[in-house]
Formats: C-alpha cells, sequence, structure tokens
C-alpha cells in the first residue's frame, strides 16, 4: 500500500490519539506508537514510508473538561512535547478545533505552532464560516513559518454532527469555492484541504494539494 500510494503522490501519515491521552500516565502509549511507525518504515525504502504523525486527541471530550480544563490543556502540552521531543525524523502535525482561541487557548496554540510541530489540521466544521474560523491559526502558522490544512466535515448528521457543520449531501464544488475563497483571503495557507482515509489500524492517507506560499 505504501509503494503504490507513493506511486500515486499520495503521502501516509499515522492518525493517532485518544482523548485520554491528555491526561497523565499515557507516556508508553505515545512511545510506542512511535515506534509502531518506525518499525513499519524499516519494511519499505525510505521514500516510500510513513511521512509522519498527526494527533488527533480532542481532550475537550473529556467528562473532566469542564471542571479542569486548563489542567487537562498544561498536560495535553506535555503529551504534544513528548511526541516532538522522539519523533526523529519524522514530520508531527496536531489536529486542532477552530475554536481553542474561542476557548482562551490561544497560548496553547502558539506554544505548540512555534515549538512542538510542523504544521497543524483545522478541523474547521462550520459550513460558510470557515474563512474567519481559521484567522488565529493562519497568523500563527505564517508567524512561525509552519503549514496548515482545513479539513472539511463531509459525515451525515447525527447526535454530534450538526446540519451546520457537515457538507454532507452537497457538491464538492461548494468546497472547492469555499477553499478558494481562504486562499484568496489568506496567502499563507500552504495545504489545501486533506481527503482522508482511514485503513490499517489508524493508518491515515492524506491526499495533498500542495500550493506555493
Amino acid at each position: 500500500y505504501l509503494t503504490e500510494s507513493a506511486k500515486k503522490g499520495v503521502q501516509i501519515y499515522a492518525l493517532v490519539g485518544e482523548p485520554e491521552w491528555a491526561l497523565n500516565n499515557y507516556q508508553d502509549e505515545i512511545l510506542t506508537e512511535i515506534e509502531r511507525v518506525r518499525r513499519i518504515n524499516k519494511l519499505v525504502d525510505a521514500d516510500v514510508g510513513i511521512k509522519g504523525i498527526v494527533i488527533d486527541v480532542e481532550p475537550y471530550t473529556l467528562d473532566e473538561w469542564n471542571e479542569n480544563s486548563d489542567n487537562i490543556m498544561k498536560s495535553y502540552t506535555e503529551l504534544i512535547k513528548l511526541f516532538y521531543d522522539n519523533k526523529e525524523s519524522l514530520e508531527l502535525y496536531i489536529c486542532v478545533p477552530f475554536y481553542y482561541d474561542d476557548l482562551g487557548y490561544e497560548s496553547f496554540l502558539n506554544e505548540c505552532i512555534s515549538q512542538y510541530c510542523d504544521g497543524l489540521l483545522v478541523m474547521n466544521y462550520s459550513v460558510g464560516n470557515e474563512s474567519d474560523n481559521i484567522k488565529t491559526e493562519i497568523m500563527m502558522c505564517e508567524k512561525y513559518d509552519k503549514a496548515i490544512y482545513s479539513i472539511y466535515e463531509l459525515n451525515a448528521p447525527n447526535d454530534i454532527v450538526k446540519n451546520s457543520n457537515t457538507y454532507f449531501g452537497g457538491k464538492m464544488s461548494d468546497i472547492e469555492k469555499n477553499y478558494k475563497e481562504m486562499k484568496n483571503r489568506y496567502h499563507f495557507i500552504l495545504v489545501g484541504y486533506p481527503n482522508i482515509t482511514k485503513f490499517m489500524n489508524n493508518l491515515a492517507s492524506f491526499c495533498l494539494e500542495k500550493c506555493k506560499k
């Protein structure tokens, strides 16, 4: 799969994370995930291996969040730092919601973008508001010369995904139009919207549209 994906220009990243990882005592799981990627990469040529790791933890879904969010974000920052300190040649991306700045966690974004990652994947799930939602993240990524992705929700509405969050049932042209509007507003969006397909125990293929700065 890795070899065939490389022939098609598709980069493969390991998508890892559980909400509980934002709490303490999950260092072993983190190091195990990094080692798993390294073991896979030893089986293939260097130019077709897994390119990096995407951390998708979403700590705000924890039951403890409402009463202890500040401490959770502190331990989450330490988790990301642990990943970054041990990633070696792998790239590291952090998957974040568009509203961390609205929750008062701009300092978290600034610290992680400046020191502990190669870029962001922003879960930009608010149809029609994507351009405004991503302003803070764009400015920080531009400041620190990091890549940024805007992710669109395509799943069907359910108890968690509302109609206002998703492009389900619409046309890809709607997403393309929205993305072009963001490109025109923010020259620094380096990368487009990834097409993510989960496979093989949480490995994920990211079809990336590269854009010039």
